[in-house]
Formats: C-alpha cells, sequence, structure tokens
C-alpha cells in the first residue's frame, strides 16, 4: 500500500476498481475509512449514514450469490435494450470493456478483503412545509457524500473500490441475513481491499486515443509498443493493439501502423 497523498490527487486518480488481493485490510485502515465518511456533510446535520462491514466468508459468499444473479438479469435487460437500439461503433468496444469488467467483478466480489454496505437510516421528523412534505431525494443527498469521502479515503490510502448498487434487487433477503431492521435503506455496496495490479494512473490512452495523436503530429509511422507486456485491467492482451489497429482502418491509415513481430527486420522509408 502506497503512503496517503493529497486530496486533490486521490480526486484525479479516483477509478472504479473491480480487481481485488486477498490480503486484508488492516482495522486500522477501515476505522480511518469509516471516520472519514462521518466527516461528510449531511442536511440539517442529520447523519443518516450507518455502515456495515462485512469481512466473514459465508457473509461474503451470501452477498454475491444475489449480487451475480442481479448482474445476470441486468446484463440480459442492456443486451435486448443494445439489440433495439444498438450504440455507435466508437462506443462498443468501451461499453463491452467495462462489461467484462463488471461480469468479473460480479463473479468474484465475494473475494474481496471487505464489502461495506453504506446504510440509510429512516427520519421520522422531515417537516412537512405548507401541507408538502420533503422529497425522499433530500435523505439521499445526505447520504451520498459519506460514499464519496469513503472513495476517496480509499484511494489516499493506496486501496481500491467502486460504487454499486445491483444488490439492491435483493436487498430484503441481504437486509435479513445481515439483522438490518426493515425501515433501514441499504444504498450502496463498495468492495474494498488492495487493487490488483497495483495501477493508479491519472492519465491512460486509449487506443483510439493514440490514432488521433499519431494524426495530430503527423508523424509517418506509429509502432505500438509494449501491449502484452501487462494487464491493466480485464480486457484480453491482445485487444489494445487490435483496437488500435481496427480504428486506423476506420481511418484510412492502416498501413502507417506498423506492429513488428519477433525476429522479424522491419526498414521504414
Amino acid at each position: 500500500m502506497s503512503s496517503e497523498i493529497g486530496v486533490f490527487e486521490a480526486m484525479y486518480q479516483l477509478r472504479a476498481m473491480r480487481r481485488f488481493k486477498p490480503d486484508p485490510v488492516p482495522d486500522e485502515l477501515m476505522w480511518k475509512i469509516l471516520e472519514a465518511g462521518t466527516k461528510a456533510p449531511s442536511g440539517s446535520n442529520s447523519q443518516v449514514w450507518r455502515f456495515i462491514v462485512v469481512r466473514d466468508g459465508d457473509g461474503k459468499r451470501f452477498i454475491q450469490e444475489r449480487y451475480k444473479r442481479a448482474w445476470d438479469l441486468y446484463a440480459q435487460a442492456n443486451l435486448e435494450a443494445a439489440a433495439k437500439n444498438p450504440p455507435p461503433a466508437e462506443e462498443l468496444g468501451p461499453r463491452l470493456r467495462m462489461a467484462r469488467a463488471a461480469a468479473e467483478l460480479a463473479e468474484h466480489l465475494h473475494e474481496a478483503p471487505v464489502l461495506l454496505l453504506v446504510c440509510m437510516v429512516p427520519r421520522a421528523d422531515l417537516p412537512t412545509v405548507e401541507g408538502r412534505r420533503r422529497s425522499p431525494a433530500g435523505l439521499y443527498a445526505s447520504v451520498f457524500p459519506a460514499v464519496q469521502n469513503i472513495l476517496l479515503a480509499v484511494r489516499a490510502l493506496g486501496l481500491g473500490s467502486v460504487l454499486t448498487t445491483l444488490h439492491l434487487l435483493y436487498e430484503d433477503e441481504i437486509k435479513e441475513r445481515l439483522g438490518i431492521p426493515a425501515e433501514v435503506d441499504t444504498v450502496a455496496l463498495l468492495p474494498i481491499g488492495a487493487y490488483h495490479p497495483d495501477s493508479f494512473r491519472r492519465v491512460h490512452t486509449s487506443p483510439e486515443d493514440a490514432v488521433q495523436g499519431f494524426l495530430d503530429l503527423g508523424a509517418r509511422w506509429m509502432v505500438p509498443m509494449h501491449y502484452g507486456t501487462f494487464r491493466l485491467s480485464y480486457e484480453p492482451v491482445d485487444e489494445p493493439v487490435e483496437r488500435l489497429k481496427a480504428d486506423a482502418k476506420r481511418r484510412g491509415i492502416e498501413r502507417k501502423i506498423c506492429v513488428l513481430e519477433e525476429g522479424v527486420t522491419k526498414f521504414f522509408e
């Protein structure tokens, strides 16, 4: 784990992390993360948040099984929607990449060292104004700043997390298992752990961005380097260079892209 970083660096580096090492998160770090959540603003200083830390294997597996069911339903609904209204071609790659990462999280959610449920207690003292009761949306506005504080604290301590809500499809079962009162809402589920691989990049260039940069520079040749050397995300190791070649072909510059082969000499004119 890295040493703590500043708030702006944490903001700039904050990413949705969906792959975790099995290393346990020390108690002192968890207390620090939870304390950061309690420093968030809330309407009327109501502090309606409550936190449940799930570390035991059976409890995490129980949540993961329901999360996976919810993911399967969600993924199927998205496939059906995409079939009716296909996304633009340039968005297909990033969407598929995100879907693969989300699917892997659903399969391995229980392997995160910590599952943190952020809960919201009801407020019976919400006043009515001129006969109108305030929208409950105001309550959520008093919880999600705490979620953001937690995500920033997680990053500042060299850990990773991701904001998820799919568990809500099976919220009643999860609340019953964990002994959460029926009137309490579980508004977010955050897996927390050391991220694998240890990469928090402030700037990451996509293959399509690389092609655009090549065009902007007016260069004669592009030679991709280091692709397939290590894994930054969940994409297959050959996907970045295939995306780069596909985008270059779309722009009519595929002959200017030279993918070197091991043991093969290439001369540039």
